[in-house]
Formats: structure tokens, sequence, C-alpha cells
């Protein structure tokens, strides 16, 4: 899965008003990436990779500054898989950690707006979706 294509499910987690507790991270395994920013990344990492499509209503934005769209490295010890189904009937794998279990982060303003529009489009305001990407 493309890091565009998380990130507009993640437009419709948001618009289901779908919520995840505590101080963690869903996210979407970018598969198909081999480069990670300006990192070209080997084979046995690539699965480490992916796109982050919530945000735990508990995790710190003072200390942690992790937001829908990003994408992140992270450790392959403690994710839970959870297999979501979405409007369309279409089954999602997703990975739920705790934030503390992410390596490293790259902030992709082009994924963050994208996130804005496709949330637009769904009818999700401003409101619903601006602390999740700011």
């Amino acid at each position: 899965m493309t890091p565009q294509e998380a990130v507009k499910i993640a437009a419709q987690f948001r618009a289901q008003k779908r919520k995840l507790f505590g101080d963690r991270v869903m996210l979407i395994r970018d598969e198909s990436s081999t480069h990670f920013g300006f990192i070209e990344l080997p084979d046995q990492i690539k699965k480490f990779s992916g796109t982050v499509v919530l945000v735990g209503v508990d995790v710190d934005r003072t200390k942690h500054d992790v937001k829908i769209g990003d994408r992140v490295l992270f450790t392959k010890y403690h994710p839970s898989e959870l297999v979501l189904t979405l409007d369309d009937d279409t089954e999602v794998s997703t990975l739920v950690m705790h934030i503390s279990d992410l390596y490293v982060g790259w902030d992709s303003p082009e994924l963050t707006n994208q996130f804005a529009v496709e949330c637009e489009a769904l009818g999700v305001g401003p409101n619903d979706y601006a602390p999740f990407i700011t």
C-alpha cells in the first residue's frame, strides 16, 4: 500500500469518527516503498516502515511530534495487527503500537495536505481533523 492510499484511508477513519485510545498510533505498512525520504531501505527493513493513519487521544504532542500522514520506521517486536473493514467492504490490515515503538519519522507536507483534502471531500470539517495534522 502506498502512503497516498494510507492517507486516503486515514481520512475515511476520521469521517467514521474512529478514535484510538491511549498513547498509541495506528499505521499501515508501506510494503512497496524502497525509499524513505532520502534513505534507501534495505529489504530486511522495508517491512518495518509505514504511514500513520490514527494517533491516540493521549499522545503528548509536546513530547511526540507524530501526526497523520507521517512516514515512520517502527520496531518489529510489539505491533498488534488489526484488520478493519471500510465502508466499501474492503479490508485493510493495520498495525497498532505504542508511540515509543517508533524509531524515526519523516514529516510529509504533501501527505498532510492530501489528508486535509480527502477529509473535506468526505464532509469532515477542519475542526475534526486539524488537531491530528498540526
